[in-house]
């Protein structure tokens, strides 16, 4: 690289900065040469004690699951870091957790039903129907299914677009075949 001869780098130095400013500038990097992985800069901006972050970390770790530092899924480990960290902070810690224990006491932390979508249809179902639904009916009606079949459904989808795909499966799913008690769409 570069014949072997010296090459001149530019770079800026801070000085003054604590460990957890390091941090917290390293999470607001840009990514000229690499783009930051989510599970990166969440890591950095948790050693920087960003509150936001810290917020969603313990919010996450209260509903039963675990962020995925470690490239690859698992039981109980939600990779969608961008799309999970979006919804708390769309909804609150109160609304994300209710609607991640549901998923948890439905699939068990299957690595499935932890897909961006799911997560987002789950999460926006509970916003929507809050106070509305009954939690033990929804479970239950969910069980039935694979996560698998809820992703698919959604993606086959034709009539809606985005999280509203995923709001119909578990609005209908809801719902089913029931004449009385049912939720009315408001989507």
């Amino acid at each position: 690289m570069n014949g072997n001869a010296d090459l001149p780098i530019l770079c800026k130095v801070y000085y003054g900065m604590t460990e957890q400013d390091e941090a917290l500038l390293f999470a607001m990097q840009t990514g000229d040469s690499a783009a930051l992985t989510p599970s990166a800069k969440l890591r950095a901006n948790l050693h920087g004690e960003d509150k936001a972050s810290g917020e969603f970390y313990e919010a996450t770790e209260e509903a039963g699951f675990h962020i995925g530092f470690e490239r690859g899924g698992g039981v109980g480990r939600i990779i969608c870091i961008n799309t999970a960290f979006a919804e708390f902070k769309r909804v609150g810690a109160e609304i994300y957790k209710e609607a991640l224990t549901i998923l948890l006491e439905t699939w068990g932390g299957d690595p499935d039903s932890l897909r961006a979508e799911i997560i987002q249809g789950i999460v926006h179902f509970v916003e929507l129907y809050r106070g509305e639904y009954d939690r033990n009916r929804l479970i239950y009606s969910l069980r039935i299914y694979e996560p698998n079949f809820i992703y698919a459904a959604g993606k086959a989808e034709k009539e809606l677009r985005g999280v509203k795909r995923y709001i119909n499966i578990f609005y209908r799913i809801y719902n089913g075949r029931r004449k009385h008690s049912i939720l009315p769409m408001k989507f």
